[in-house]
């Protein structure tokens, strides 16, 4: 972890520190030495609720660079999280920053809106690197099988695009309280 964020309860990362840090620094990540460029990376969500109306901000990290990866206030990567915080679009977005913007690569609806107290499963593969090719997914465990509710695929041609081999990892926004959500089964692969 860049900084104390999360930590393991009943076998799931959870919230556990809220400060005026953000997403830069709550990253918790795979070591540097794991970088590659091609990687396909999901893990599940479960939310407790969205906080005091702000939303809730639950992101999946691929690419992200080994030279930010432990940098205060900086993160070079790609990320997908709830579109404004909320529950029925998502973002695909590059971070090429030392502060809190991001620059949105691509949207995609959800069929049905996110509810608390149901796991999803959040998917986000980069491959390539001329262009970089990004996919994203969110589906809705229902009983034993899981439904997709959206998914987006598209390039990233911006001369910004993450090129280089990096790790993946987990984060949250300062605006989620302690115990907004969980994560569960963090999965990557690649080459």
């Amino acid at each position: 972890m860049k900084s104390p964020s999360f930590d393991l309860a009943s076998g799931h990362a959870v919230r556990d520190n809220v400060s005026s840090l953000d997403f830069l620094d709550l990253l918790v990540h795979r070591p540097a030495s794991e970088a590659v460029l091609d990687v396909h990376a999901s893990m599940v969500v479960v939310t407790s609720g969205l906080d005091g109306g702000s939303g809730s901000w639950q992101q999946i990290h691929v690419r992200v660079q080994p030279s930010t990866v432990d940098a205060i206030g900086r993160l070079d990567d790609y990320m997908m999280f709830p579109h404004g915080g909320g529950a029925s679009s998502i973002d695909i977005a590059r971070n090429r920053i030392t502060s809190s913007a991001y620059s949105i690569v691509t949207t995609f609806q959800l069929s049905s809106p996110m509810v608390p107290n149901i796991a999803y499963r959040f998917t986000l593969s980069a491959t390539g690197a001329s262009p970089v090719v990004l996919s994203g997914s969110v589906e809705r465990l229902d009983g034993s099988a899981w439904t997709l509710l959206g998914s987006a695929l598209t390039q990233d041609l911006d001369s910004s695009a993450v090129t280089t081999p990096g790790v993946v990892g987990f984060s949250a926004s300062n605006a989620d309280p302690t115990g907004a959500y969980t994560y569960d089964d963090y999965v990557a692969t690649g080459n």
